[in-house]
């Protein structure tokens, strides 16, 4: 009787400066980036020994406030070495759907259950986080280089067992089914006050356990000055992905939103909007204080009263407004 081979699991970290670097090089891959995702380090260690076929890596980020957020699945299909510099790395290609992005999500708890085990077969885990839930420059330090998660069942003296992969396996389902793309109108929220309250509204989504996809955080990383240096077609890739995957548009609906930029320029709100498919819901973020229609807009399926002026102490009030209105969906599925 052939044994099964069991699955190994790898975690790869990347800090905010060369997580942003890493996604945007993924989306410029050229057309097989529709269905590829990459990861690519030196070849030494864990990594050398473990990251081959059919081997899961899952990369984790930071989020804006700093707190674990799981960034991507990769299933292993392809791997490759190359030498630069006369050192070796070795690179590994996941296609979709096995392998996929999520939105921004709160990885905290997940982190927190989740054990490792050295070339000693010693399981460890990180330690507790603080109070104020800030990720640690402790746990950066020590995740600097891919490390194999411990089976299921391993011993980790005087804690629980590992519990292997599960807790990213649940988190990332949880992520998939629960996913919003938060859709609005770049010119109309240009000052400085209403991206702080973006996010800080996708922050706390995430925190409340959905899974956010906002075009700025998703490129930035750390939801940092938006940026327009990037190609049309890297921006129309990665809202793409995020449509493709969520299953609400939550659409800011401030005065030209629904409208092209320029009379001959693509109308991006409109597009997001009315998604695609699977077919989404959708909730309005009306700054309005009455209900009302959009020319060339659906109708939303559930609407929530937006203040006139957006600040970050409001996001909270309007993530709970937002999260009572997608609690019908969800019950739905």
């Amino acid at each position: 009787m052939t044994v099964p081979k069991m699955t190994t699991h790898l975690l790869a970290y990347y800090r905010w400066n060369t997580r942003r670097s890493w996604r945007l090089n993924a989306l410029k891959q050229g057309e097989e980036s529709r269905s590829a995702i990459r990861y690519i380090n030196r070849e030494v260690g864990v990594w050398k020994k473990y990251a081959e076929k059919d081997a899961v890596i899952w990369v984790v980020g930071l989020s804006p406030s700093r707190t674990p957020t799981l960034d991507a699945r990769l299933h292993v299909d392809q791997v490759y070495v190359r030498t630069e510099n006369r050192k070796n790395w070795r690179g590994v290609v996941g296609l979709r759907p096995r392998s996929c992005f999520f939105g921004l999500n709160d990885a905290t708890e997940a982190m927190a259950r989740i054990a490792f085990t050295n070339q000693r077969a010693k399981a460890w885990r990180l330690d507790p986080m603080d109070a104020s839930r800030a990720w640690s420059s402790q746990h950066g330090r020590r995740l600097q280089n891919p490390l194999r998660l411990a089976p299921e069942g391993d011993r980790i003296e005087g804690m629980a067992d590992s519990p292997g992969a599960s807790p990213l396996v649940d988190l990332a389902k949880s992520a998939t089914s629960h996913s919003v793309f938060v859709s609005y109108k770049h010119d109309d929220l240009e000052d400085r006050g209403s991206r702080a309250f973006l996010d800080q509204l996708a922050s706390e989504l995430a925190r409340k356990g959905l899974a956010v996809w906002l075009d700025r955080i998703a490129l930035e990383g750390t939801g940092g000055e938006k940026r327009q240096m990037e190609s049309d077609r890297t921006i129309t890739e990665l809202l793409r992905q995020g449509l493709d995957q969520s299953r609400v548009v939550v659409g800011v609906w401030s005065d030209n939103y629904g409208t092209p930029s320029a009379l001959d320029g693509e109308n991006w709100t409109q597009a997001e909007w009315h998604g695609g498919r699977p077919a989404k819901k959708r909730i309005a973020l009306d700054m309005s204080p009455t209900s009302r229609k959009v020319e060339g807009l659906k109708k939303p399926h559930a609407r929530v009263r937006l203040p006139e002026a957006l600040d970050p102490s409001q996001s909270e009030a309007v993530a709970d407004e937002i999260m009572r209105a997608c609690r019908p969906f969800w019950k739905k599925e």
